[in-house]
Formats: structure tokens, C-alpha cells, sequence
């Protein structure tokens, strides 16, 4: 298994960027069936007009429900390339749920709030991993030889980079990856008419 540890050095001064959240995912490997795949429930809350966690990382075929803790109507929506779709509004409660079956980057959003954004990095298995606070992360269940890790970063240009590493027979090897953040990295985004928010829709 691969244990490593990531970091993220902002473009400002070179500092590094400890919020920085990392999606470490496995390329060139097929979607499995989702009953071999066992996948767990997978959530991500509305709270304080923020999505949280902000990044998520699951496998093809995972079902996400998005629950409102607000006292106030939400929306979830999002026109990236595998995922096109648009929750409508809602108020608190259990939310509404959404199955991502392909492979891709999902960016999603509120209609209402704007500074509603959150990444879905939709893996092909469920060898996938996301940073902690620290910038550590592991990935078990690889067997040993070449393996190429993708890992992907919402600030970085390009946002994936790839590192191919070698499993030994012992099972562990170590790995670390460094990513420069551009000031201008999360690009302001449309509502879902596909034109800027307005107040009417904060």
C-alpha cells in the first residue's frame, strides 16, 4: 500500500497551504460492479451556506445524498462533463440524493448561494484516497508492481499530476507529491441558467 504525504505551496510569498484537501486515485484501472464494490453511504451537508467536506472522493456508481442542516432553502446542481444534473430547491431535512456513475471530476454548486462549491472526484474503483489535515494519506489493497497514482488538487494547474510508484512484495512504499496553487485557481462559475448570480439569487 502506498502511504505519502502531500503539500501545496501558494503562489503568494511560497507559502504552503495547509487546507489544501488532495483526491489520490489509482490510474488505468477498470470501473469494478457495484455489488463487488461494497460502497458505503456517502454524504455531503449543507451547513452554514458551505458544502462539507468541500472535496469527496468515492467510486463509480456511489449514491451521495446532500442533506440541508440550514433553516434556509438550498439547490445542488452541476453541468460538468459526468454529472449533469439539478436537485432543485429544497429546505432542511434529508436532502435529495444523486447516483455518479462516470469516471470524472464532478463540480457542484448552489443555484441560490454562490459561494456554495464542492468537488466529487468519481474514481473507477474504490482505491481512492483523500488527504487529511496534515497532507497524509494511504491507499490499501494494491498488489505488489507498477501502479500510477493520479492525484488531484482544486487549486492546482494542471489540477492532476501523475506518479507512477512500485508496490514491493513487503506491500508499502512510500510516496510524496508537491503541487504549486495558482491565486486565480477556483474560477468563478454561472448559476445553472448558465449566467452570473445575481442578489436574487443569494
Amino acid at each position: 500500500e502506498p502511504d505519502g504525504r502531500c503539500r501545496a505551496l501558494c503562489e503568494r510569498a511560497a507559502q504552503i497551504d495547509a487546507q489544501t484537501e488532495f483526491c489520490i486515485t489509482l490510474g488505468g484501472q477498470r470501473r469494478q460492479a457495484r455489488a463487488a464494490m461494497q460502497m458505503p453511504p456517502v454524504e455531503i451537508r449543507q451547513r452554514g451556506r458551505q458544502f462539507a467536506p468541500r472535496v469527496t472522493a468515492i467510486a463509480a456508481g456511489t449514491t451521495v445524498a446532500f442533506p440541508n442542516d440550514d433553516l434556509l432553502e438550498h439547490n445542488v446542481f452541476s453541468h460538468s462533463a459526468n454529472a449533469e444534473f439539478d436537485l432543485g430547491r429544497f429546505g432542511p431535512g434529508p436532502g435529495k440524493r444523486q447516483t455518479f456513475d462516470k469516471v470524472g471530476v464532478a463540480e457542484i454548486f448552489c443555484n441560490i448561494h454562490k459561494e456554495m462549491v464542492s468537488y466529487i472526484v468519481v474514481a473507477p474503483s474504490s482505491l481512492f484516497a483523500v488527504t487529511g489535515p496534515d497532507g497524509s494519506f494511504s491507499i490499501k489493497g494494491l498488489a505488489p508492481g507498477r501502479h500510477t497514482l493520479v492525484l488531484w488538487e482544486r487549486f492546482a494547474r494542471p489540477r492532476a499530476v501523475e506518479r507512477t510508484i512500485e508496490i514491493t512484495a513487503s506491500g508499502t512504499t512510500q510516496v510524496s507529491f508537491e503541487v504549486r496553487e495558482q491565486l486565480d485557481g477556483e474560477l468563478p462559475h454561472k448559476n445553472k441558467f448558465g449566467v452570473a448570480y445575481t442578489p436574487l439569487y443569494r
